[in-house]
């Protein structure tokens, strides 16, 4: 199916050629409508700020200046909601009012925000955050997927059955809750903020000079491949393999 889009790109086109740069805000703000099919993944490529809400009902509202809509595109492809800033330039005061039944994916990136208000129920969620964005949500699901790749932050609250959390930047990952059985690998200087996330089976991976804080009930994997340290709370039984200088610490609540 093609996607719904509610701009022309040939107008959009005649119009960057014409100016030959992105036209100053008017100072003039409004809200505008998008019509749009049902979705339950977003894709958000601006340095805009995103506020999503769990609701019975799908709907989709941009505020910006009104001169500057033009460059603002939405459309819908394979259930994804597609929102992109395509100017080459922030556009100051930009936000989007998302309305959604189901949300099962995100991928980000930008320098923005992307706030989900209330809880996110289902059987999973994957949630990619590249650049130097932030994220806040709230889960309630089966298998849970997070990824930080850049210098942004990433703050949930999950109860998850699985959940896996890959750091591959200098960013920061917060997380609390409950999970059953949780991995957490660490491949740069980033940071895993999980001492107020409860685990029953816990495994991490540190490659590089990233640290960990986790709680494990019941069982603690650690691999160390560098200079991060892992810090726990709990009695877990713990299984080391450390290659480095890093060290396992315990937290003493």
């Amino acid at each position: 199916m093609k996607p719904i889009i509610f701009h022309k790109i040939a107008g959009i086109l005649l119009i960057l050629t014409a100016s030959g740069c992105v036209t100053a805000g008017s100072g003039v703000t409004v809200k505008e409508d998008r019509v749009l099919q049902e979705f339950t993944g977003i894709s958000f490529k601006a340095d805009g700020k995103m506020n999503i809400m769990m609701a019975n009902e799908n709907s989709v509202e941009v505020i910006c200046d009104d001169n500057l809509l033009p460059y603002i595109v939405t459309s819908v492809q394979n259930g994804t909601l597609f929102a992109e800033n395509i100017s080459g330039n922030d556009i100051p005061g930009l936000v989007f009012n998302i309305r959604m039944k189901e949300l099962n994916k995100i991928d980000f990136s930008g320098s923005g925000s992307i706030v989900v208000s209330n809880t996110i129920k289902g059987e999973s969620l994957t949630a990619v955050v590249e650049g130097s964005g932030k994220l806040e949500f709230k889960a309630e699901v089966k298998k849970a997927a997070m990824n930080l790749a850049g210098g942004g932050f990433l703050s949930g609250e999950l109860i998850a059955d699985n959940a896996k959390f890959q750091i591959s930047g200098p960013g920061s990952m917060l997380m609390k809750g409950n999970v059953a059985n949780a991995w957490v690998g660490i491949s740069a200087s980033g940071e895993f903020l999980g001492s107020s996330l409860v685990c029953s089976n816990a495994e991490v991976e540190l490659w590089g000079s990233g640290n960990c804080e986790i709680g494990a009930q019941a069982k603690l994997k650690v691999k160390i491949s560098g200079a991060g340290n892992v810090k726990y709370k709990g009695k877990p039984k713990i299984e080391e393999n450390i290659l480095g200088v890093g060290k396992i610490i315990f937290i003493n609540e």
